[in-house]
């Protein structure tokens, strides 16, 4: 097994670990990892917010009509 196809699979075993996290499924921050595989923990933008309201607005409409 080459090297690139294990730290591929750390990543994944990573990435696993941190969506089946229920605490951090809850923050309100952009949930990243360095190339250690540590957290980084952003605010979400402004406009990403504002999306992603304009997204359940539309969701709401589409639903009820």
């Amino acid at each position: 097994m080459s090297a690139s196809t294990t730290a591929e699979q750390d990543r994944q075993e990573r990435w696993a670990e941190i969506r089946s996290d229920p605490v951090l499924r809850e923050l309100s921050y952009k949930v990243e990892t360095n190339r250690r595989g540590q957290l980084i923990l952003s605010p979400r933008s402004a406009s990403h917010s504002d999306t992603q309201g304009d997204l359940i607005a539309l969701l709401h409409e589409h639903a009820d009509g």
